[in-house]
């Protein structure tokens, strides 16, 4: 009935069929997809669907692999329309590409029929040229005294598109005075 996808919190609504999402993704993005659907049977005809369910699948986006979700199974009514949210994050390691999503409803009416629709979108993940992320940032101990040591741990991830030749860091605290910086790396 309708779809919302918000991207990175930015929003595309209401997105038809075989149409690309306007905002592009990146490695590690947050995909929020609003999902609506409807029961289009008439309340005069008074046909629920039963053990309704929706699915989400982001096909082949997990190195080769789909990323899919289910909602639980519902009934819905004549005449009635049901929200479902479904929030994806993006693999740190993904390849740029244009993906298909594939979102389909399926419900069975009192007779035993399955009723279903489906709709796919296309999504384009791209990567900067120069996106590295801290990862796994550990400090020991966590409250530390005066002169006391302190090790600060952390792993750095290319998200770019290509390999990086010279990354630096900086761990600054003006509070205490403190400014490190080591590289390149």
């Amino acid at each position: 009935d309708d779809l919302d996808v918000e991207i990175d919190n930015e929003e595309n609504k209401d997105l038809q069929n075989a149409t690309a999402i306007p905002k592009t993704a990146k490695p590690g993005s947050t995909i929020i997809f609003d999902v609506r659907v409807k029961n289009t049977f008439t309340t005069i005809e008074k046909t629920k669907l039963e053990d309704a369910f929706i699915t989400v699948r982001l096909e082949g986006i997990n190195d080769g692999e789909d990323l899919e979700k289910e909602s639980n199974t519902f009934e819905l009514p004549a005449d009635r329309t049901r929200p479902e949210t479904f929030r994806f994050t993006l693999p740190g390691l993904i390849d740029e590409d244009t993906y298909v999503v594939h979102i389909e409803a399926e419900g069975e009416d009192e007779n035993g029929r399955i009723h279903s629709a489906e709709l796919e979108l296309e999504l384009d993940v791209r990567r900067e040229n120069h996106d590295i992320l801290v990862q796994n940032l550990q400090i020991d101990p966590v409250k530390a005294s005066c002169g006391e040591a302190v090790t600060l741990s952390f792993d750095l991830l290319n998200y770019g598109q290509g390999e990086e030749e010279s990354v630096a860091y900086t761990i600054q605290n003006p509070a205490l005075g403190i400014v490190l910086s080591e590289g390149p790396i």
